[in-house]
């Protein structure tokens, strides 16, 4: 955890014997063809703690020379953190991409919502297509949150719908899919049956990330 310094002796393993065996022919060649670069150097790999767990750590290293022999200087940063974050928005990308196509196929409306790691819902997105399926056509008639949708429900529908929803969310083992059909009350068509679906992306110990779903 924090920074870690660390001074590798080259004509070692190179340092690599922590490393992640997928990055070590990187880190080695780096040590062993670059030894005469000036400055300070920084590169992103994985390595293992004392302890045998994998991070991600960001180094900054420079070369020196003590009584004749060359060592290269270190200096870890963790950014584990960051990098599961950013893995986690890229899975959250490509699933709104494939949905996206899978959406344009069947003509129907796709909508997301993010949460934090809390598991507590931070946006709700209405997709245009979304929208128009209800009669509006824009963002200021029909608001990026939940009561835009939820308000609409039919009474006799509202109570078993959001449950199901509910229960999606919270179901940490992953198991359970959003699968329901409900009446809405449309902007200009009146009561109108509509089936959605969804499923959630969750981290590793099932907090939700990203709610996606699709509505026909």
């Amino acid at each position: 955890e924090g920074s870690q310094e660390e001074y590798i002796r080259l004509e070692s393993d190179g340092g690599t014997s922590t490393i992640h065996p997928d990055d070590r022919s990187e880190v080695a060649y780096l040590f062993r063809h670059q030894k005469a670069r000036d400055g300070t150097n920084s590169l992103v790999i994985r390595k293992f703690t004392a302890r045998g767990n994998e991070i991600w750590v960001n180094i900054h290293y420079a070369f020196v020379v003590e009584e004749g022999v060359q060592y290269v200087y270190c200096n870890y940063s963790n950014i584990t953190e960051i990098k599961r974050r950013e893995q986690i928005a890229e899975t959250a990308r490509k699933e709104r991409e494939s949905l996206r196509i899978l959406h344009g196929m069947m003509n129907s409306g796709p909508w997301y919502m993010d949460f934090d790691e809390k598991g507590e819902m931070v946006s709700v997105t209405w997709t245009d297509t979304f929208r128009r399926m209800l009669g509006y056509e824009s963002i200021e008639d029909f608001p990026d949150k939940l009561e835009s949708w939820s308000d609409l429900l039919h009474k006799e529908d509202k109570e078993r719908v959001l449950k199901e929803y509910h229960d999606t969310i919270h179901d940490y083992t992953g198991q359970k899919t959003y699968d329901v059909e409900y009446r809405l009350l449309t902007k200009n068509r009146g009561w109108r049956w509509f089936h959605a679906i969804g499923q959630l992306s969750r981290r590793a110990d099932g907090s939700p990330v990203t709610y996606v779903g699709m509505f026909i």
